[in-house]
């Protein structure tokens, strides 16, 4: 007979939402299938996992990580094609953030005694436990080889101890670099929230969502909105800007057809969407292609120039520094932007769910 008992996982993130909500929907799928499931975070993160209905632990009471903000924007900056010498500040950023959480996180783990420990790429380490580890990758930029000096706090390039398995939710037709590990599908979330009225009212011409995600605002403020909010006003469609948690006082007067939401699930406005405008964040475009929408992308730092390569590669998406009309204007006119955004939906769709990785987790426990 088939050993049913459950398996304890640790899910690892750091304090980023986007980044822990990229693991939620394992989780989920973990929980559901009948295996405990802890999430160990930081920072204003933990009561946003809480609120997701799971199980979650702060490893870095009070650390103040609003100090490592200016090591953060350099790190954001790090990846643009002008960073020159800036980039080494990447791994030393993480690094802050993996000596601040990995205390923790092994008490943690030590009380916890976990089967397996799922982290995302800038996690805290856990090989010192002994505890077989899984690799959850993030989209396109984000993969074992690149990380794995940060994840291990600038030690050589190497094999991870205890790694058993990787998990890759970028779609092969985004890949910059060859695959690693499980493919999984990506599923979106992106938290819970009372629906706004509107949004369940046609707004009778099409609606192009616009957004920054939820950590680029706290770096580079809205000001990267600017221009294009100068140019929604003369594009025939409804324009709403999801600021990730940012005041839409911020951005001063709207054009007639702008809506801005503080806060809204960006999956949950996307079904009544024609076309997203973002920042190139690895969830945003994802999530995008999830609801097979073209996308006009505005990278600013960090990985949004490797996902906007990889988008408009594929064919479904353009990239501008100075967004204008018509940039918005093609994005609902092209149909082979649409058709090229559908056929890597439908990619995406045939790809195992997080429930069939889930499946997986005694083979891995076997491998280590």
């Amino acid at each position: 007979m088939e050993d049913r008992a459950a398996v304890r996982l640790l899910f690892l993130s750091p304090p980023n939402l986007g980044m822990a909500f990229t693991l939620v929907p394992l989780a989920h799928a973990a929980s559901a299938a009948g295996h405990d499931v802890v999430f160990a975070t930081a920072s204003s993160t933990v009561d946003l996992v809480a609120r997701a209905g799971l199980p979650v632990v702060d490893v870095a009471p009070g650390i103040d990580f609003a100090a490592m903000l200016p090591d953060a924007e350099l790190a954001f900056r790090s990846n643009r094609p002008d960073a020159g010498p800036v980039t080494a500040t990447g791994p030393h950023f993480f690094r802050q953030y993996a000596d601040a959480m990995t205390p923790g996180a092994l008490r943690l783990a030590r009380w916890w005694r976990p089967d397996l420990v799922v982290h995302v790429p800038e996690g805290v380490t856990a090989h010192e436990l002994g505890v077989p580890t899984v690799f959850h990758g993030l989209g396109v930029a984000h993969r074992p080889d690149l990380v794995e000096p940060w994840k291990r706090r600038g030690s050589a390039r190497g094999p991870v101890p205890g790694q058993v398995a990787a998990i890759d939710v970028a779609p092969p037709s985004l890949s910059l670099v060859e695959p690693y590990g499980q493919r999984m599908r990506y599923v979106p979330f992106h938290g819970g929230a009372v629906l706004p009225d509107w949004l369940g009212s046609s707004p009778g011409r099409p609606r192009i969502v616009v957004t920054l995600g939820t950590v680029a605002p706290g770096i580079t403020g809205v000001d990267p909105l600017r221009q294009l909010l100068n140019a929604a006003g003369h594009v025939p469609a409804e324009f709403v800007f999801a600021l990730g948690g940012t005041d839409p006082a911020t951005l001063g007067p709207l054009p007639g057809n702008v809506r801005a939401e503080r806060w809204i699930p960006l999956n949950a406005v996307l079904r009544e969407a024609s076309a997203v405008v973002h920042h190139g964040g690895a969830g945003s475009m994802l999530a995008a292609l999830d609801a097979g929408l073209p996308q006009l992308v505005l990278p600013q730092g960090a990985d949004q120039f490797d996902n906007a390569e990889a988008l408009v590669k594929c064919g479904a998406g353009v990239q501008a520094e100075e967004p204008g009309t018509a940039e918005l204007e093609r994005l609902l006119d092209d149909g082979a932007l649409r058709a090229a955004a559908q056929a890597v939906q439908a990619e995406m769709h045939a790809l195992p769910t997080p429930a069939e990785v889930v499946a997986r987790t005694r083979e891995w426990q076997c491998r280590f």
